[in-house]
């Protein structure tokens, strides 16, 4: 099956996220080709890294965010531990600030 189209292919049935993995080339890896090098890759870790680069919103009872809730720079979170007036705290680099 060297020389199988992709469009050849059956479908997959049953997916695993962790563990079936999807041929990518890495552009940047130049040591077996010029174009690049094919490596295989999860679709967990394509979800991990989409969701590392995109600010979210969060809410809970921290107080402060600080050293209890990790996220991208950008996210939002809401401490909700007085419902009424929620505070609200934004990720800036390493560290939440409230806003």
């Amino acid at each position: 099956m060297p020389n199988a189209r992709i469009t050849d292919l059956a479908a997959i049935s049953t997916i695993d996220t962790a563990v079936d993995p999807l041929p990518i080339v890495d552009l940047s890896d130049t040591a077996s080709s010029s174009s690049g090098t094919t490596k295989k890759v999860t679709i967990s870790q394509i979800v991990s890294a989409i969701n590392a680069a995109n600010p979210a919103i969060y809410s809970g009872v921290a107080v402060n965010p600080n050293g209890v809730i990790t996220a991208p720079t950008g996210s939002i979170y809401f401490d909700v531990s007085t419902p009424a007036t929620p505070i609200q705290w934004v990720r800036t680099g390493t560290t939440w600030v409230t806003i």
